[in-house]
């Protein structure tokens, strides 16, 4: 068997990002992956005949520029996700607004963001250590209630986080979302879906980026290949699988932290799996906006927390719907028929003006064992695994993956720019002779 240059643990945006860089730089790269397809927590979901949608990662915006440079290099469009139309809200007696915002205090929601901006403020990502001690001892829900007293703004709050951290205030620190909030652009950009990180999805799916990836490679991802033990050594480094052990002069391990670490033989004290369950919705058409509805809701009651349009122009309708932290954890749980069920007593109290779907279709990344939860893991208070990382024994095992990015934390945007870093990181290791070279 022809020994690698490079093996890459993880076929997904991160791992395959490496992976084409270092096959474009002349190194051999073998890529094995876990599961039995490729993109990570890029997933496609087949809704109908010539239409897939994004069951995992979806969303971009123009400040993503690595994502948005590989999007022209493979010809691949985007749409828009913003669509025209009333917000519904469900809080819980029903409403409609033109706008996004619920019908809160207008107050009391100014001093939640006033807040989260501050918080936002106080983290440099490149130097989250060196952040004030309340952030690192206190959770993101005990930081937040000590500085907003409106029960409205409390109450959307977890409503309005946990939709772009995908847990529970309390379950990470005011450290962990302080860096979030400021990695991922700044609360305004991140909850925007005009000129913010929402305003476009890939036509045809993100995962069309994985597969665009994939096939430059001169030798296809392994597939359904588990990796147990990536160790450094004298020869280099050796990779062990189910199967056997791969050697190679690098390693690129492209996994989420605590299967990164499982693997590395390191630990990950206090990390937190985000938890979220996308579900979608199929209809003949999107007839809610024969209502003047924009497909967009909020919901602080059953299964979804909040919906999207993105039906393709001219095809059928395809509402998203999303699910994060404990309210995610307990529709896991649910027997497939009593999730459905689920699903379309909420679709039926929130749109009722709308004919009910055709198919429900639901993507758990809570079960998901080789995602470690999604969209990103989260760090407790008085813990940090987030970047900056630092390579492995002599260089050689190189992490990334979207955690190990100290810009757009959680996005593809943070995992390519990891994937190109991590290229760079290996293409150094080889560079340098290895230590039983030097006797």
């Amino acid at each position: 068997m022809t020994v690698p240059d490079v093996v890459v643990v993880g076929a997904g945006l991160a791992g395959l990002t490496a992976a084409h860089d270092l096959a474009a730089r002349g190194a051999d790269v073998l890529v094995l992956e876990a599961r039995g397809r490729i993109g990570g927590r890029v997933r496609g979901v087949p809704l109908a005949p010539g239409l897939v949608t994004d069951g995992g990662a979806a969303y971009l915006g123009e400040r993503h520029t690595a994502v948005w440079q590989l999007l022209d290099r493979f010809g691949l469009a985007r749409v828009s996700a913003d669509e025209d139309g009333d917000s519904v809200f469900s809080l819980p007696e029903r409403s409609r607004s033109p706008y996004r915002i619920p019908p809160y205090d207008a107050a009391g929601l100014g001093e939640l963001f006033e807040a989260l901006h501050e918080l936002a403020a106080a983290v440099d990502p490149q130097r989250p250590h060196a952040a004030a001690a309340e952030l690192r001892e206190l959770t993101a829900g005990q930081w937040i209630r000590r500085r907003v007293a409106d029960p409205g703004a409390l109450a959307f709050a977890p409503l309005y986080l946990g939709q772009l951290v995908a847990a529970e205030m309390d379950d990470l620190s005011a450290l962990c979302l302080g860096f979030y909030l400021r990695s991922g652009g700044g609360l305004r950009y991140l909850n925007a879906f005009r000129s913010g990180a929402q305003e476009f999805r890939v036509d045809g799916g993100a995962q069309r980026i994985a597969e665009a990836l994939a096939a430059t490679l001169p030798r296809p991802p392994v597939l359904d290949t588990p990796v147990v033990r990536v160790e450094a050594g004298a020869a280099g480094v050796s990779v062990a699988t189910r199967h056997g052990v791969h050697r190679a002069g690098a390693a690129v391990v492209a996994l989420p932290p605590p299967l990164a670490a499982a693997v590395c033989g390191t630990t990950t004290g206090g990390a937190v799996r985000g938890r979220a369950v996308k579900t979608h919705l199929l209809f003949d058409r999107p007839a809610w906006r024969d209502h003047g509805l924009s497909g967009w809701s909020l919901s602080d009651r059953g299964p979804l927390m909040y919906t999207v349009d993105v039906s393709p122009a001219g095809g059928p309708g395809v509402l998203t719907g999303f699910a994060t932290g404990q309210r995610a954890e307990d529709f896991a749980a649910l027997p497939g028929t009593q999730r459905e069920a689920a699903v379309r007593r909420q679709f039926a109290a929130v749109f009722p003006e709308v004919p009910p779907p055709c198919e429900v279709v639901v993507t758990d990344w809570v079960t998901s064992r080789w995602s470690s939860g999604c969209y990103a893991t989260l760090w407790q208070p008085g813990s940090w695994g987030g970047p900056p990382g630092a390579a492995g024994p002599d260089g050689r095992i190189v992490r990334c993956g979207t955690e190990t990015s100290a810009e757009f934390y959680g996005f593809m945007e943070g995992a390519v720019r990891s994937g190109h870093r991590a290229a760079e990181q290996a293409l150094t290791a080889l560079a340098q002779p290895l230590q039983e070279d030097r006797r």
